[in-house]
């Protein structure tokens, strides 16, 4: 009876997350963030059976890659299909996450809220159907999480190292794809065999530990042997130890974290119900966070959701839009976020931590609790650590927080349930739907937005324009320099030597230079597209494309201009 329950409200978020996709309906022929870059090399494997870099990929994509070639080898190229090939590995991620919370005792409504907090939030949803390698590197750490639980529950040394085995080799695996994954077998699973404290378990722990090392070394080795892999994409355009720099490395921190908080807010928020059980320090603390957080809407370089940018999608596309543009945000819909994001979930993240720290002075972990802390805490620490260079460069992105967010639910869940009471209270699941509401709205504008520069690009092909002749965005120009160039301009790449040719600067202060124009020479723009006119750019005869949105603004515009020539005049 048990087990069958369990299979039943597995598949029953399964479902859900399956309908809110055909809703946002995720449809596009065209490149997803940086997944242009992999679904090229996807392509080439399928085609030649090797895995060739192409001047843009950081993680090694291994597994990854061989899975979207049998995609793309059955069903022939599309974008599509690449993208279609990332859906059973998302419902693996929910069903395997679902099964980790029952094993740590969290079950039936609890269990679906918390699992349904993952796979409905703004962070998940849209990655989930794209080719990018965030969704299989979180598998990675899901599976070894679940099978190290398994090996903790093991009546046997024997079993509970069979365990270890399986979950070393699945963290090894799976990191392939996205390099986080191999904490998993790097910490995680030394965690668990302290934690067994076993005499043949932690032996064996240990053991797989050094030995998951060694083969990490090995492939990091090959990787780096690669023509046209990226390993070194840190910039630094503040000097090191300067005043500046400090403020924005905090500002990153902060931004990630506030971002954790939103893709968690309904097992997160609900401790604003415990505000009034405080100190007068603790909301103290609490409001010196919401101050934190207003600071950085109202002050800092970047509007929420504070980091990019997976997320910008629901809150401002125009953001990452194919040039640098003003913001044209519903002033409605900023007010909305600023209430939500700055008070309510910086109190709720602020109260949730003075609450634990209390629980923790009054009584002792229970088993479960201890369980948690040895398997997430060291795996958190050492996650946050590598993440620490790039806060020291600013190059933070949201998405960075998606492996983090199924470790924060199960805390919080498991918190909330035995320090406040057994059940999630209903405002967990009208904050729930509130959340996936933004998911869905925001995945189908971005998709509908995408679909609206396709339409463009076609007038523009349509009238005898080539590729090479317009910009359409950093996934479409991506695409269009590997066919024209073979790679990507990238100048931190240096395997063949002398590939990369220097490229003139980007201007800084021109707020219609394109960022990308260094990486595509293969690229001499004649058109390209826009959010709105600008007055850098000339009229052209191709009429603009209007498209619905289900976020304000709901009808949204984007134009088609001429790239002004050098001396050309505008005017400002």
């Amino acid at each position: 009876m048990i087990q069958a329950r369990t299979t039943r409200n597995a598949l029953l978020c399964v479902a859900i997350y399956l309908a809110c996709l055909l809703i946002a309906w995720p449809v596009a022929e065209m490149g997803f963030d940086d997944d242009w870059s992999y679904i090229k090399t996807a392509q080439a494997f399928a085609q030649t059976g090797h895995l060739a870099y192409n001047g843009w990929a950081a993680p090694m994509l291994g597994w990854q890659t061989a899975w979207g070639a049998l995609f793309i080898k059955r069903s022939g190229f599309s974008f599509m299909a690449a993208k279609l090939s990332m859906l059973p590995v998302s419902i693996a991620c929910i069903i395997v996450f679902y099964l980790t919370l029952v094993r740590f005792g969290i079950h039936g409504r609890n269990a679906i809220l918390g699992t349904l907090t993952l796979a409905l939030s703004p962070l998940f949803l849209p990655l989930s159907v794209s080719f990018m390698t965030d969704v299989p590197g979180l598998l990675a750490i899901l599976v070894c999480l679940y099978l190290c639980k398994r090996a903790v529950d093991s009546a046997s040394t024997r079993a509970a190292i069979l365990w270890l085995i399986f979950a070393a080799a699945a963290s090894l695996i799976g990191g392939t794809a996205r390099q986080t994954g191999w904490l998993g077998a790097l910490v995680m699973v030394p965690s668990c065999g302290w934690l067994l404290r076993r005499r043949g378990a932690l032996t064996a722990a240990l053991a797989l530990g050094m030995a998951s090392f060694a083969v990490v070394l090995l492939c990091l080795a090959w990787m780096h042997r690669q023509p046209y892999w990226i390993g070194n994409d840190l910039q630094d355009h503040i000097p090191l130890g300067s005043l500046m720099h400090g403020i924005l490395t905090l500002y990153e921190v902060g931004g990630g974290l506030l971002s954790l908080a939103i893709v968690v807010v309904p097992v997160l928020a609900i401790w604003l119900w415990q505000l009034h059980a405080a100190g007068r320090y603790d909301k103290a603390l609490c409001v010196g966070v919401v101050f934190f957080a207003a600071l950085m809407q109202l002050a800092g370089k970047r509007p929420l959701p504070w980091v990019l940018h997976t997320m910008d999608l629901a809150f401002s596309p125009q953001r990452i839009a194919t040039l640098r543009p003003a913001a044209a945000e519903s002033p409605a819909l900023q007010l909305w976020i600023a209430f939500v994001a700055v008070v309510l979930l910086a109190a709720s993240a602020t109260v949730c931590a003075c609450a634990l720290v209390q629980r923790l002075r009054r009584r002792a972990l229970s088993s479960q609790g201890q369980q948690i802390f040895w398997l997430c805490v060291p795996f958190t620490a050492a996650y946050a650590a590598l993440l620490l260079p790039r806060a020291l460069h600013a190059l933070i992105f949201d998405r960075y927080m998606l492996v983090l967010a199924p470790v924060a639910i199960l805390c919080l869940v498991h918190l909330y349930t035995q320090a406040v009471q057994p059940r999630l209270p209903n405002s967990s699941l009208a904050l729930l739907l509130l959340l996936a509401a933004l998911s869905v709205a925001g995945t189908h504008d971005w998709f509908a937005w995408q679909r609206a520069r396709l339409a463009a690009i076609a007038e523009l092909t349509s009238a005898g324009i080539p590729r090479t002749a317009l910009y359409g965005g950093v996934e479409f120009d991506g695409w269009t320099q590997i066919e024209h160039g073979g790679f990507i301009n990238n100048p931190w790449l240096t395997n063949p030597p002398g590939a990369y040719k220097p490229q003139p600067p980007v201007p800084q202060d021109d707020s219609c230079a394109y960022d990308l124009e260094p990486f595509t020479p293969s690229i001499h723009a004649q058109y390209t597209i826009v959010f709105e006119p600008r007055l850098c750019f000339a009229p052209a005869p191709f009429a603009p494309v209007t498209y619905t949105s289900w976020i304000p603004p709901f009808r949204r515009t984007i134009y088609v201009q001429r790239v002004r020539r050098q001396g050309e005049g505008a005017v400002r």
